[in-house]
């Protein structure tokens, strides 16, 4: 099977699970916003942030190792040797995090937080990360071996569990009961992935000791500066709702958690196809031709972008009516800042694909650089919008991700040979620029839902017809129909 048709085959199936998935956790989110309140909706976004943040050092980096070494590595030794040897690196990282989590976590509540967060509530959550933790380091193992369908049908699974879990908590024990629910969720589907990984892993010979040491210490080479690189973007997260929290109280906390949950309506589309790529840059990287990765890299910034801008559009012109329907009035503070996350997750999509250049190429030290420059831009620019709350915290946001953008063209120069992206940066950029206005205005604009309809699926569906003209090239057409017809008639993808 050829690549681009192993892409599309593999991306079909990751949307299929993920959009299953984004649903049914959008259910969950839904009904506890509603069932908690503001309030102890925003407690509940900072726990979340907490947990984020623990999970970054909990993982360390192993789970984007994963993607790296396993691609075409399913069955053998070696793939054995890897995910037994990352599951004891994540397990003894994840025992040092919870027990200096838990003797902290009143002086935590206390010092940061100003007791509107309590030590119970720290540690209440910590059982989550563990469950989290692990859940998350098993489905990357079945992700690096490219084992798409199962994937999909673990992430529906999990997407079923967690809402149940979340919605039966929060109406037996509030937000306790929510964090119970959401544990004993991700660690029955841990239990369930484990034993998938375990059939694709096959018989075959228990590692030693030294081979096992041997695989540990390969992981942690690409390991350490993969978590470095990734060190910033939870703590920026969890910074901005504890500032929010001592500036006004756990409500803009829970305003922006709304905000950034319905803003991933947005995102999940071409995260999904993005993430996709990761063992693919890596396997086309190790043919060492440099044409061909700028092709495979060109064209799949194109198609990200592409299903991105149109979606924006629809859901941040929409803004209003879907948080008015879905949340409720309470939560109505909350539509500006969602578009302004909107428009930034434009950027997060594009941005992703690039990263995994340097995934894929093995440069984590630049990934590093690159997420330094974002997290300096955070917090240059949080003391002075932090106090405008969930709006000002948006803002944020997509000002660093416009630096940051700007920085990863800097840096790609070396790895890619980028004019095929540049041919199309002028239209690519009036359009978007044009496509995010037109979303701001319809939004805040106040119209009636019926016009609201009508504008936001008008401006998508334009913004879609001016990309097929102006942003996609004839291999990329033929490519995106091709694939289409070949699925209508179901036939085979094979090249």
């Amino acid at each position: 099977m050829s690549l681009f048709r192993r892409f599309f085959v593999g991306a079909g199936y990751s949307l299929l699970g993920a959009s299953v998935h984004r649903v049914l956790l959008a259910i969950a989110a839904i009904a506890t916003a509603r069932l908690l309140g503001v309030q102890e909706y925003g407690v509940y976004a900072n726990l979340i942030a907490v947990v984020n943040l623990l999970l970054m050092f909990g993982l360390f980096g192993v789970n984007t190792a994963f993607s790296s070494f396993l691609p075409r590595t399913t069955g053998s030794d070696r793939a054995r040797q890897l995910v037994v040897a990352g599951a004891l690196l994540v397990c003894i990282l994840l025992t040092a995090v919870f027990a200096l989590a838990w003797a902290s976590a009143s002086f935590v509540a206390g010092a940061l937080y100003r007791s509107v967060l309590t030590g119970d509530h720290l540690r209440t959550a910590l059982p989550y990360l563990a469950a989290l933790t692990l859940n998350t380091l098993l489905l990357s193992a079945l992700y690096g071996f490219q084992e798409f369908r199962r994937y999909s049908l673990s992430l529906i699974q999990l997407g079923v569990l967690v809402a149940a879990g979340s919605v039966i908590g929060v109406l037996s024990g509030g937000l306790r009961g929510l964090l119970l629910g959401g544990t004993a969720a991700y660690a029955l589907n841990t239990v369930f992935v484990a034993l998938t990984l375990r059939r694709l892993l096959g018989a075959g010979a228990a590692p030693s000791w030294p081979d096992l040491r041997a695989r540990a210490r390969e992981l942690l080479v690409f390991a350490l500066p993969a978590f470095l690189s990734g060190l910033f973007l939870a703590p920026a997260y969890w910074l901005g709702n504890m500032l929010m929290v001592r500036a006004g109280g756990p409500a803009p906390s829970g305003l922006f958690g709304v905000a950034n949950s319905l803003a991933q309506l947005v995102l999940f589309i071409p995260a999904t196809l993005a993430a996709t790529l990761v063992p693919m840059f890596s396997e086309v990287a190790a043919t060492a031709d440099r044409a061909r990765f700028s092709a495979f890299f060109a064209r799949n910034c194109r198609m990200v972008w592409c299903i991105n801008l149109p979606v924006t559009v629809l859901v941040g012109g929409a803004a209003p009516l879907l948080i008015g329907m879905l949340y409720g009035a309470p939560y109505a503070p909350s539509v500006p800042a969602f578009v302004l996350l909107a428009c930034s997750n434009l950027l997060v999509a594009v941005e992703s694909v690039a990263a995994y250049v340097f995934i894929a190429r093995r440069k984590m030290w630049e990934g590093f650089a690159l997420n330094a420059i974002w997290f300096l831009v955070v917090l240059v620019l949080m003391a002075p919008l932090v106090r405008y709350g969930q709006t000002g915290f948006a803002l944020v946001l997509l000002l660093a991700y416009a630096v940051h953008g700007v920085a990863i063209v800097v840096f790609l120069r070396r790895h890619v040979d980028l004019a095929p992206l540049a041919a199309r940066a002028v239209p690519a950029a009036v359009l978007t620029l044009a496509a995010c206005a037109f979303a701001a205005w319809t939004s805040l604009s106040g119209f009636s839902w019926p016009l609201v309809i009508v504008l936001s699926g008008a401006g998508a569906a334009a913004a879609a017809v001016l990309e097929w003209r102006f942003m996609l090239d004839g291999d990329d057409r033929a490519l995106v129909t091709g694939t289409l017809r070949r699925l209508a008639r179901r036939e085979p993808t094979t090249a």
